[in-house]
């Protein structure tokens, strides 16, 4: 077993014993969604409540890889057998890959939903899980091929034999796709950040006037939701941009201000779980079971606090104030308006596709439920015209009236 030398040894008993906290807050993470999946069903419709559980396991992975190659539990069997190094290699970038691509998706579905008016029941949004997998496993894959991986203590790794081009591959590889990574999700946030704080004339914008419903915008609920939301792809970038220059930094650089650098960027990767559970406590689902739903951090920004109080838009329109739906409501009384129609109105707060929704991405005009004059749902076949009321749209933003839309 190495040793750790005294000048980094506080580094070293830093980052295994943040990894270890990190490893319980990701289980804590896991046993809170799954908790709250029992407790409240529903809560398996927002994608980014269901990605939590995902990140989870990348997340222990990571720390787990961290703590294999400290100096304190390294083996010197790690760097003579070139499949154990290989494997120790690949599972920790495959990690890595995997949590940045279930992070990215959370900031594509906000993109999807805020720029191009993605349904909530689209089945897309059941796919992202598998998505990230798969994609996570693709960028790793090229680990697998290469030879004489060795691994060092302290997480240094060498491909091949001196003087080959696997190593500036592999460096290239990874940072290319990081940076691309980072910079898409820097680039959404921006996005929908100058959306989300611009005027209300230019939110306004924001609707989808082509089937005469309410505007998104107006509704209190959305914006609430898609700025705790936010938080997940933000915290990502405060731990891998850092992350992300250490490797640069490591590539073309030296000196004693790269070291401190790579000091403090292990840190906080170390902390990641950490940070997790608290971004997991800040999720709307989670917020909506406080005992009087009292936090809301959008009230640490004055400007966004009064524009969130302000009433909703006329719902003379919505779907809300036809069928009854939790639409019309606002405040605290909503949820409980959302659990009481869920039985009467099974189309609008389950998975349930109802008819008409096709394709991937199968947008609101696709999705129709026949309601009746008095405001209820026409029993009669949504193929036939034989029914008292109107076509209603279904998958509008109307239908994210609940802290589980996003």
């Amino acid at each position: 077993m190495a040793e750790a030398t005294i000048d980094n040894a506080w580094f070293y008993i830093l980052t295994m014993t943040l990894d270890g906290v990190s490893i319980l807050c990701a289980l804590l993470n896991m046993a809170i969604v799954l908790w709250i999946w029992r407790k409240d069903p529903k809560s398996k419709q927002s994608p980014s409540f269901c990605l939590t559980l995902w990140m989870a396991i990348p997340d222990i992975l990571q720390r787990v890889v961290d703590l294999g190659v400290s100096p304190y539990t390294f083996t010197e069997e790690m760097t003579e057998n070139y499949s154990l190094a290989r494997f120790y290699v690949w599972l920790q970038w495959f990690a890595c890959y995997w949590y940045v691509c279930l992070n990215i998706l959370i900031a594509m579905d906000l993109q999807l939903v805020f720029f191009h008016r993605l349904p909530r029941y689209a089945p897309i949004r059941r796919w992202y899980p598998l998505i990230g997998t798969v994609a996570g496993f693709i960028l790793a894959f090229m680990l697998l091929i290469m030879p004489k991986v060795r691994l060092y203590y302290g997480g240094a790794v060498t491909i091949g034999d001196r003087g080959t081009a696997w190593m500036p591959f592999n460096a290239y590889w990874t940072l290319s796709w990081l940076t691309l990574a980072i910079v898409y999700l820097v680039s959404v946030m921006i996005a929908i950040l100058l959306k989300l704080y611009a005027s209300q004339r230019e939110l306004r914008q924001f609707d989808s006037s082509n089937m005469g419903m309410r505007k998104m915008t107006a509704n209190p609920t959305v914006l609430r939701s898609a700025r705790l939301v936010m938080a997940y792809p933000i915290t990502l970038a405060i731990v891998y941009i850092p992350y992300l220059l250490n490797m640069w930094f490591s590539s073309f650089l030296q000196g004693p201000g790269v070291a401190i650098w790579n000091y403090i960027t292990f840190i906080i990767y170390s902390s990641q779980g950490i940070i997790g559970l608290i971004v997991l406590l800040m999720h709307p689902v989670v917020v909506n079971l406080y005992p009087g739903q009292k936090f809301d951090i959008t009230s640490w920004f004055s400007r966004t606090q009064s524009f969130l109080k302000r009433p909703s838009a006329p719902p003379s329109m919505a779907l809300s104030n036809t069928v009854g739906t939790p639409g019309a409501v606002s405040g605290a009384s909503q949820d409980t308006a959302v659990n009481s129609q869920t039985s009467q109105h099974p189309y609008l707060k389950t998975m349930d596709l109802g008819p008409h929704v096709t394709g991937l991405f199968g947008h609101p005009n696709d999705s129709k439920i026949l309601v009746n004059e008095d405001g209820t749902v026409a029993e009669s076949n949504h193929q036939t015209s034989d029914y008292t009321g109107s076509y209603k749209n279904l998958n509008t933003f109307d239908s994210f009236d609940d802290t589980s839309c996003l």
